[in-house]
């Protein structure tokens, strides 16, 4: 397959001549504006490191308050998300909805759910959620094993 062909080893020089090639393509650009300013070329060559630079010298920036208007357009969408994913969760063989492509409608629900959350708590939701479904996944795999050739228990 490919993607075992592909080592991190190719990774890492990819991401740094994407970076370089991105770098040189804005400075080509700049120094284009610049000469039609009539400023030096030279100036505009370095105007991706300056605005580089200058961003991550800044303060980031937060809210003043709280977006009322997104907070509740997210805590009105837990409840027909997670209604819609037990839709398709089969229950003595048969599913409310019974799609061929259920899986991958109940990932994209899954996934918008995550979003929901997220956007519901914060950055700080995150922090606390990844703990927990870490150990929920790790307990998961350990209680059941679904390799081919083993009895079930």
């Amino acid at each position: 397959r490919m993607a075992d062909s592909l080592s991190l080893a190719y990774a890492a020089p990819v991401m740094l001549s994407l970076a370089a090639v991105s770098l040189l393509v804005a400075g080509l650009f700049a120094a284009l504006e610049a000469r039609d300013r009539g400023l030096p070329v030279r100036s505009g060559l370095t105007v991706p490191l300056r605005e580089t630079a200058r961003l991550l010298r800044q303060r980031p920036r937060r809210t003043v308050s709280a977006d009322g208007l997104l907070w509740r357009w997210a805590s009105s969408a837990v409840i027909p998300l997670a209604v819609l994913i037990v839709a398709f969760v089969p229950l003595g063989g048969h599913a409310l909805v019974g799609h061929p492509l259920g899986v991958v409608w109940v990932n994209a629900l899954d996934v918008a759910a995550w979003a929901v959350m997220w956007l519901l708590g914060g950055a700080g939701l995150r922090l606390r959620l990844v703990p927990k479904v870490a150990a929920v996944v790790v307990s998961r795999i350990t209680e059941t094993d679904h390799s081919p050739g083993r009895a079930k228990e």
